[in-house]
Protein backbone atom coordinates (compact mmCIF):
# COMPACT_ATOMS: atom_id res chain seq x y z
CA UNK A 1 0.00 0.00 0.00
CA UNK A 2 1.19 3.26 -0.33
CA UNK A 3 1.97 6.18 2.12
CA UNK A 4 -0.64 9.07 2.78
CA UNK A 5 1.81 11.27 0.97
CA UNK A 6 2.17 9.67 -1.85
CA UNK A 7 -1.79 9.11 -2.15
CA UNK A 8 -1.88 12.91 -1.40
CA UNK A 9 0.47 13.99 -4.30
CA UNK A 10 -1.27 11.75 -6.65
CA UNK A 11 -4.45 12.67 -6.32
CA UNK A 12 -2.85 16.04 -6.58
CA UNK A 13 -1.72 15.19 -10.28
CA UNK A 14 -5.08 13.98 -11.20
CA UNK A 15 -6.70 16.94 -10.54
CA UNK A 16 -9.69 15.79 -8.94
CA UNK A 17 -10.59 13.60 -12.38
CA UNK A 18 -10.42 9.62 -12.47
CA UNK A 19 -6.63 8.34 -14.34
CA UNK A 20 -7.86 5.69 -16.46
CA UNK A 21 -7.38 5.93 -20.17
CA UNK A 22 -7.70 1.95 -20.69
CA UNK A 23 -10.28 1.00 -23.87
CA UNK A 24 -12.88 -1.19 -22.24
CA UNK A 25 -14.52 -3.38 -24.96
CA UNK A 26 -18.12 -4.32 -24.32
CA UNK A 27 -18.17 -2.28 -21.24
CA UNK A 28 -20.93 -0.39 -19.54
CA UNK A 29 -18.97 0.94 -16.38
CA UNK A 30 -16.22 2.97 -18.17
CA UNK A 31 -17.01 3.62 -21.71
CA UNK A 32 -14.43 6.32 -22.02
CA UNK A 33 -12.54 3.90 -24.70
CA UNK A 34 -9.23 4.88 -24.74
CA UNK A 35 -9.99 8.59 -23.12
CA UNK A 36 -9.60 10.36 -19.82
CA UNK A 37 -12.44 8.77 -18.06
CA UNK A 38 -14.66 11.85 -17.21
CA UNK A 39 -15.84 10.98 -13.34
CA UNK A 40 -14.85 13.74 -11.15
CA UNK A 41 -13.53 12.85 -7.77
CA UNK A 42 -13.12 14.76 -4.38
CA UNK A 43 -10.32 14.07 -1.68
CA UNK A 44 -13.25 12.86 0.66
CA UNK A 45 -16.26 11.66 -0.94
CA UNK A 46 -14.51 7.96 -0.83
CA UNK A 47 -15.83 7.25 -4.12
CA UNK A 48 -12.21 6.64 -5.43
CA UNK A 49 -9.03 4.14 -4.81
CA UNK A 50 -5.30 4.43 -5.29
CA UNK A 51 -4.14 1.68 -7.18
CA UNK A 52 -0.55 0.44 -8.03
CA UNK A 53 -0.41 0.55 -11.87
CA UNK A 54 2.75 -2.25 -11.68
CA UNK A 55 1.40 -4.37 -8.71
CA UNK A 56 3.45 -4.51 -5.74
CA UNK A 57 3.34 -8.74 -5.91
CA UNK A 58 5.76 -8.53 -8.96
CA UNK A 59 8.39 -5.73 -8.25
CA UNK A 60 5.74 -2.35 -8.05
CA UNK A 61 7.37 0.37 -6.57
CA UNK A 62 5.66 2.42 -3.93
CA UNK A 63 6.21 5.70 -5.89
CA UNK A 64 3.90 8.13 -7.03
CA UNK A 65 5.01 7.12 -10.41
CA UNK A 66 3.11 3.68 -9.45
CA UNK A 67 0.51 5.14 -8.54
CA UNK A 68 -2.83 5.86 -10.19
CA UNK A 69 -6.35 7.56 -8.97
CA UNK A 70 -9.40 5.60 -10.21
CA UNK A 71 -13.14 5.81 -9.35
CA UNK A 72 -14.65 2.67 -8.18
CA UNK A 73 -16.63 2.12 -11.88
CA UNK A 74 -12.92 1.02 -13.47
CA UNK A 75 -13.01 -2.08 -11.16
CA UNK A 76 -10.75 -3.73 -13.09
CA UNK A 77 -7.47 -5.42 -12.81
CA UNK A 78 -4.31 -3.56 -12.85
CA UNK A 79 -3.16 -1.65 -15.94
CA UNK A 80 -0.63 -3.26 -16.36
CA UNK A 81 1.11 -6.80 -15.18
CA UNK A 82 4.08 -7.71 -16.42
CA UNK A 83 4.22 -11.44 -17.66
Amino acid sequence: SFPQSVIEQAFERCDGQCECHREHPNSTEAPHQGERCPTLLTLIDGEWEARAIIPERVGGPNSLSNCGIFCYAVDLPPIFVPL
